[in-house]
């Protein structure tokens, strides 16, 4: 794929090298560490990427190191803003879940721009049910996107 870059290296917040340890051979277990004895190449994703416009995705397994890692791509995260996709696919995640019924509902008033009256032509359904079934749809859908409250933002 064109679109793709790969590169076997560690993320972190500065170019250059790095050190892994990886305890008893379990790479399952690895991390990078300063008591570490493997010599890794690791490379800043704002260094890396600060000529390639229009980063939409970015995918690495920081285990242990993930403050390293944004730090490095502050500006890159500024400029392209790659977590929309994640957004996006947490949205299409969650109307894949809503019933049928209630996606149909939702996309032809939401996204297609249909009125509730239309909708209830198309469907078979009252203009009243349109409307009942888009409101559940998006109780639903706001449930689900909902970032979990913490028990002292609920006080």
């Amino acid at each position: 794929m064109g679109n793709v870059v790969l590169r076997n290296a560690a993320v972190s917040l500065r170019s250059g090298q790095l050190k892994m340890c990886v305890p008893g051979k379990n790479f399952y277990q690895a991390r990078l560490s300063a008591e570490g004895s493997i010599p890794v190449e690791s490379v800043c994703l704002d260094e890396e990427f600060s000529s390639l416009a229009g980063v939409s995705f970015i995918k690495c397994d920081a285990e242990g190191h993930e403050r390293e890692v944004i730090e490095g791509a502050v500006k890159l995260i500024q400029r392209d803003r790659p977590a929309r996709d994640a957004m996006r696919q947490a949205l299409e995640r969650a109307l894949a879940k809503l019933t049928q019924h209630q996606r149909n509902v939702f996309l032809l008033y939401e996204v297609e721009g249909f009125r509730h009256a239309e909708i209830a032509g198309m469907l078979d359904m009252t203009k009243t049910a349109s409307k009942n079934t888009l409101f559940q749809a998006k109780k639903n859908l706001r449930q689900m996107l909902e970032p979990p409250r913490s028990s002292a933002a609920a006080r």
